[in-house]
């Protein structure tokens, strides 16, 4: 009868540990700076999905991912490893074969482990979510499985942990309504040359990112809805800098510095900001000690901020590194020109080892080609040479 009673106590016990554990959703957007968003200080971009979100919860000031890049900032986010670890500092690469990822951990713990929208990582064993595709303006098709992702959670009596990858924020900026956002009523920050076509893409760009932050709203009132706000961890990340100069593709702060905020009332204090520096890698460790599990030594090489999200003052790390390589980047293939930067909280430095040639990337090409009288027309297929080529022009 004891040993009977035991395993009861056991079993209850159990359930109730797995009903504590709270659901994660993290919605992220596709090149979008930082400070486009209100809540970090923007003017003109209106975000008050993601300003709620924050009063709510916690602003994070001092998040760095190491490379600005697509592919490499996906797969640190889901690895927790460094991109030198999983061979990922070049675009369009894929993670070495024995990499695991949140998957791995979260599923043994009874999760839901899914991945709506972009993907840009690989190989999927080492990245086994459940799939779900959307095309780039299709917050309804998001939406749509998410309430299918959530639902199938629920009915299995299991945690979820979604993410939910929006394209917006990457050219060609075609959603949302750049008609909110005249471009001669913008400000333009004191870091970009204010020229027309800057002021133009900044209208495109901000709709896009309105575009995102509506996306959170309705995922924010879809797990209201499904009674499972309050028992869920929810993050919004920008991902790393928009492709105008100087931003994505380079180790500057707008390229590798990331907005974060996160809501989980049980454990971060409304209206919270956390200054301390935090890697990207550091957010699937996070995870994992949020949802109970344990990580041996070596499975990743990020540090949990759990403390962090507790409002402890204690430091996570004392800095934090950045590379590019223009390699597996369109039209860039002779052009190498790799860069590397070590942050603490104050000061970054940043080493180009090969300093005597120009840096590349594609926003500069065209205005590369315009100062060396190559060519006089801009490419849009990434947008950003025109808008270089227009700084260039401003130059002269």
């Amino acid at each position: 009868m004891l040993r009977f009673l035991t395993c009861i106590a056991f079993v209850a016990a159990t359930s109730w540990a797995a009903a504590e554990r709270p659901n994660f959703v993290f919605v992220f957007s596709d090149d979008v700076n930082r400070d486009c968003w209100g809540v970090y200080g923007n003017p003109d971009c209106q975000t008050p999905n993601i300003d709620k979100l924050a009063a709510e919860g916690m602003r994070f000031e001092s998040v760095y991912c190491t490379v600005a890049m697509c592919a490499p900032f996906r797969q640190e986010l889901f690895s927790g490893r460094s991109p030198w670890r999983t061979a990922t500092l070049a675009n369009h690469s894929k993670s070495t074969p024995d990499t695991k990822s949140l998957p791995h951990y979260l599923k043994p713990l009874g999760y839901k482990v899914g991945l709506i929208g972009k993907t840009h990582i690989g190989p999927k064993p080492a990245y086994p979510f459940e799939y779900f595709g959307a095309t780039q303006d299709s917050n309804d098709k998001f939406i749509a499985h998410a309430t299918r992702f959530i639902d199938d959670s629920l009915a299995e009596k299991k945690n979820f942990c979604l993410f939910l990858a929006s394209s917006d924020g990457h050219a060609p900026f075609t959603t949302g309504d750049a008609s909110q956002y005249p471009p001669d009523k913008l400000t333009v920050p004191p870091y970009w040359l204010d020229t027309p076509e800057t002021r133009e893409r900044m209208s495109a760009h901000y709709a896009e990112v309105t575009n995102f932050d509506a996306l959170v709203g309705r995922v924010r009132a879809l797990l209201e809805e499904k009674g499972q706000l309050e028992n869920t961890v929810f993050m919004v990340c920008s991902e790393q800098g928009v492709e105008f100069p100087f931003a994505k593709w380079t180790c500057f702060d707008n390229g590798l510095h990331t907005a974060l905020v996160a809501r989980h009332p049980k454990r971060v204090k409304e209206g919270s900001v956390a200054p301390q520096l935090i890697s990207l890698m550091d957010v699937a460790p996070t995870l994992v000690e949020l949802a109970g599990g344990e990580l041996k030594e070596g499975d990743v090489d990020g540090k949990s901020f759990v403390s962090v999200l507790d409002g402890k003052p204690n430091e996570i790390n004392d800095y934090v590194l950045g590379a590019f390589t223009n390699c597996n980047i369109s039209d860039n293939a002779k052009r190498i020109y790799p860069i590397r930067c070590i942050r603490d909280k104050r000061y970054t430095l940043i080493w180009c080892p090969a300093h005597k040639q120009i840096t590349s990337n594609v926003t500069l090409t065209n205005a590369l080609g315009m100062i060396d009288g190559v060519s006089k027309t801009a490419s849009k297929k990434h947008g950003g040479g025109e808008l270089a080529m227009s700084w260039a022009k401003r130059r002269e």
